[in-house]
């Protein structure tokens, strides 16, 4: 039998995030970082990572000099 793998940052595609300093679970997500900024400063959280969930199905390679 397969397993099928899913993908719990399917909800936060193209959104900001703050991660528990872990990284396991969601604290708070936003359409912009100053959302997401207010939203964890609301909850008092000075532990999170924040970080941008990008598009699926894309892919992003920075630009190299």
């Amino acid at each position: 039998m397969s397993k099928k793998i899913t993908n719990p940052m399917i909800p936060f595609e193209n959104m900001w995030v703050a991660l528990t300093p872990d990284s396991r679970g969601v604290i708070a997500s936003g359409r912009t970082i100053k959302e997401l900024e207010k939203k964890v400063d609301k909850i008092g959280n000075h532990e999170a990572v924040f970080t941008k969930v990008l598009p699926f199905g894309q892919f992003y390679s920075p630009q190299c000099e």
